[in-house]
């Protein structure tokens, strides 16, 4: 064998050698790499979730905040549109719920749509499960019909407003 030949074998075992290092840390790279998007990942994914969270707190409240805007409204006069334009049902999830409020205030956003649907089924709604348009009585003097639906108003707006008060109260941790 010659000295030239000695030397391609050596070289070529030189880079074969050589290849499979670059190799082995390719492949330690990309372990690594797969590491940190799995990290980046989850993290996108737990700023997801607190996002979801936020919308729908925020959704919740709005909702409730037009129910009790709605509701106010009619202790001085009637504004059907107000009533009709109102949400009428939460449309979340009690699983979602659960996720973004305690129990205690879970139960509490329960009792404020029942109170409001209550409330509409008592005053709003005719014998044909329509909104009333005409109520019978007089607004100033608060007689009739309108009387009735107007006290109510007063009586559940205090309601609303001490359950909107105790759901934006913080929780003690």
């Amino acid at each position: 064998m010659t000295i030239f030949k000695v030397i391609v074998i050596i070289s070529f075992f030189l880079l074969l050698s050589v290849l499979l290092v670059q190799f082995v840390i390719l492949i330690k790279i990309n372990r690594k790499l797969k590491t940190v998007k799995t990290f980046h990942d989850q993290a996108q994914t737990k700023l997801n979730e607190k996002n979801l969270r936020e919308e729908i707190i925020t959704s919740n409240l709005l909702k409730m905040f037009t129910i009790r805007n709605a509701v106010h409204k009619q202790t001085n006069h009637v504004h059907v549109k107000a009533i009709e334009h109102a949400p009428k049902s939460i449309q979340i999830d009690d699983k979602l719920l659960a996720n973004c409020f305690s129990k205690s205030k879970v139960a509490l956003i329960h009792l404020y749509w029942e109170l409001f649907n209550s409330y509409i089924n008592n005053y709003w709604l005719n014998k044909n499960n329509q909104l009333k348009t005409v109520f019978s009585g007089d607004v100033a003097k608060r007689t009739g019909d309108v009387g009735k639906m107007i006290i109510a108003s007063e009586q559940l707006v205090k309601k609303l407003d001490n359950i909107l008060e105790d759901i934006l109260k913080e929780d003690k941790k």
